[in-house]
Order: structure tokens, then C-alpha cells, then sequence
């Protein structure tokens, strides 16, 4: 597989120039958002092409205008924004996103077809997607990778999510939201895909209550099987075997391959900022620090390397939204400062895109 180029998504509307206030101001500022997306992009050294900025909310417009009416069958995507300014709207669980998943996946296909920048583009993408309310982005991403990969003679692919929430859902009524992705990757959609685009999702990076102690173990993980039973289990290992990131994925990978009887399983691999203490982001913070959370997915590309596997897709999201979310025990005060906080996501997703380039493609 060729090596990746970045491409930035924007999402939503609460980019307000990321933490003008706890509050937000009260109007959307175009330039700022624009200047921020500019510079994620900018810190992230030698991309294999040119890197790509999609810019969906203009000053005063409709989420996702990236995506033309004509390839939405004159229909918004979303059917709720991704984070529109007010009291309740930025807040966790008012703003997943929720839309059509054959809308979805459709209107991005067009992009992915039609677009001239993006349909340029061979190589896998690293994408960036501003919100964690739009998580669900990976989904027509994962489409995006596997129909790349498949002529290329990838024949199984596991989706690996790095998240402090299953994000598995049900699938029911056909509808896709950040915290129900999973379901709809795994599992044959019908008049979307006849097959599961993944043999497998698993999430590694369960959430703890707020107020405990977090523990800093990866141990739990948990997976669906395409074509198995209903919901998620946790990963099983052999007796003995420590929970770690790397036997989790080899457990997983070795089950696909023997299970298909192939040699090598392929791997697309996403990551949620809210899996990290202070992140800002719209769904709290994890339990992880930066380095724990960038040492896990190392160990987790580290695995799929020792498997041969081609890594064929890779995404980021959840970039700061508020201070006010940082709230769990255990970020020790001072908080940093919103420019500090937007520093720590420039600069993580800089060593996230380090780690996914390093990878032999």
C-alpha cells in the first residue's frame, strides 16, 4: 500500500475559533476555523501529496457544503448538526450527528468519486475530523479504504477504534451516529453494502466512572465478529496472557485469519481524543494520558507490522471543544489554558501521523 496523505474534515458548527469561550461566542467565526484547520495540516511534515482541507460549515451555511446538494439528493446530511452554538447543542449527547446511513455513506461516495482533490488521491488517507460528534465519519472512510484495498488483494480487514465508548450501537432504523458506527461497518447494511465492509470491529480503551481512580490498563477490550452473535464481547485471550494492546490485536487478527484461512488480515485504525485526560472534547475525557494513549497505538501498529498487515486507513477526531468538559478527578488543576489545549491536539495528532507514515506501507 502506498504511504498516506492527510486530509482534514470539518464537521460542525461549534468550531467557534476552538475555546473563544466556555460558552462560545456567539457567532461562528469562518476565518479563525479555517486559519486552526490551516494549521493542523501545515505541522504535519512531509506528506506523501498535497494535503487536503474540506471545510463543510461556511460563515452563515449548511453543515458539510463540501458535499454538494446534488450528490445529497437535495438533502442536508445531517439530520441533527454536529455542534450548532446555544445552551444545550455543544453539549455530550445533544449532537451526535444522527443522519441516514445510506445517506451518508452515498454522499460521501460521490465526494470520494467526484471531488478533484480527493479522487486525485491513491494512497490511504489520515483523516482529521474535527469533532467527536462526528465519529461516524469513519464509517464511509473504512467504505473509502476497503474498496481501495480490496483490488489490491487485501481479502479480510479489522476495524480497530481506540475510544473510552463501544460506539458499536444497533443499527436500528437504519440511522448512524457517533456512538452506533460500529454496527454498520461489521455487519451487511441492506441497499448500502451486501457484505460487512470489516470482518471485525474492536475498541480498545474502556472508560472508567467519573470520580474513580482510572486504571491504566488496556486489558477488556472488546470486538464484534461479522457474522456472529449480536452486540460486542470482550476479546478472550489464553489463560495467563496479560489484557495488553498487542496480544488483543494478535488475538483478533489470528482468529480472522484462521477463520477465513488467509495469511494476512488488513487494518483500518481510528482514534477518539476523549480516550485522553484533558481533552477538551465533547464527550469528557478518558482515562489515559497522552502517553499511555500514543503507546497503545503503538503497540497496536506494532502488532499489525509483526502480522504483515497493510494498514490501510487511519483517522483522528475530537479536537478541543471547551474547557468546561474536562472535568473527570483526576486532571490535577491548573488546567492548561485554551491555547495550550489546542497546542497538545495540534501536536498529538502531529505524533498519531508520525506513528501511521512510520508504518511500511
Amino acid at each position: 500500500m502506498p504511504a498516506m496523505v492527510p486530509v482534514y474534515l470539518q464537521a460542525s458548527k461549534w468550531m467557534l475559533g476552538y475555546f473563544q469561550d466556555p460558552q462560545h461566542a456567539p457567532v461562528y467565526h469562518h476565518p479563525t476555523a479555517t486559519a486552526y484547520a490551516t494549521g493542523v495540516l501545515n505541522s504535519l511534515p512531509g506528506p506523501a501529496g498535497l494535503p487536503v482541507c474540506k471545510l463543510g460549515v461556511a460563515a452563515n451555511g449548511l453543515n458539510l457544503t463540501y458535499i454538494p446538494a446534488g450528490w445529497r439528493n437535495n438533502q442536508d446530511l445531517l439530520q441533527r448538526p454536529c455542534g450548532d452554538p446555544g445552551a444545550n447543542l455543544d453539549q455530550a449527547g445533544y449532537n451526535t450527528g444522527r443522519t441516514s446511513y445510506a445517506q451518508l455513506q452515498a454522499g460521501f461516495a460521490n465526494l470520494f468519486a467526484n471531488d478533484a482533490q480527493l479522487n486525485a488521491i491513491p494512497q490511504p488517507l489520515f483523516a482529521i475530523v474535527d469533532t467527536d460528534s462526528a465519529h461516524h465519519f469513519s464509517a464511509p472512510l473504512v467504505q473509502r479504504a476497503v474498496t481501495r484495498a480490496r483490488p489490491l488483494g487485501s481479502q479480510a480487514v479489522v476495524v480497530i477504534n481506540f475510544d473510552m465508548h463501544k460506539d458499536y450501537g444497533t443499527g436500528q432504523g437504519g440511522m448512524i451516529g457517533c456512538q452506533g458506527w460500529g454496527w454498520f461497518v461489521s455487519n451487511p447494511v441492506a441497499n448500502v453494502h451486501a457484505a460487512a465492509l470489516a470482518n471485525v470491529y474492536m475498541r480498545l480503551g474502556g472508560d472508567v466512572p467519573v470520580g474513580q481512580n482510572p486504571a491504566i490498563t488496556w486489558d477488556g477490550g472488546d470486538w464484534h465478529r461479522s457474522g456472529g452473535p449480536g452486540g460486542t464481547q470482550q476479546i478472550q485471550l489464553p489463560p495467563g496472557q496479560a489484557g495488553t494492546v498487542a496480544n488483543q490485536v494478535n488475538a483478533v487478527l489470528t482468529a480472522v485469519a484462521q477463520a477465513a484461512n488467509i495469511g494476512r488480515v488488513d487494518a483500518y485504525v481510528t482514534v477518539d481524543r476523549d480516550l485522553v485526560q484533558a481533552s477538551y472534547t465533547q464527550y469528557d475525557d478518558g482515562k489515559f494520558t497522552w502517553a499511555n494513549a500514543l503507546a497503545g497505538v503503538q503497540a497496536c501498529l506494532g502488532a499489525l507490522q509483526n502480522h504483515g498487515s497493510w494498514l490501510i486507513g487511519f483517522d483522528v477526531c475530537g479536537l478541543p471543544a471547551y474547557p468546561s468538559r474536562s472535568s473527570r478527578a483526576w486532571v490535577q488543576p491548573p488546567k492548561p489554558s485554551p491555547a495550550q489545549a489546542v497546542a497538545d491536539a495540534t501536536n498529538q495528532i502531529g505524533q498519531l501521523w508520525a506513528a501511521a507514515t512510520a508504518y511500511p506501507h
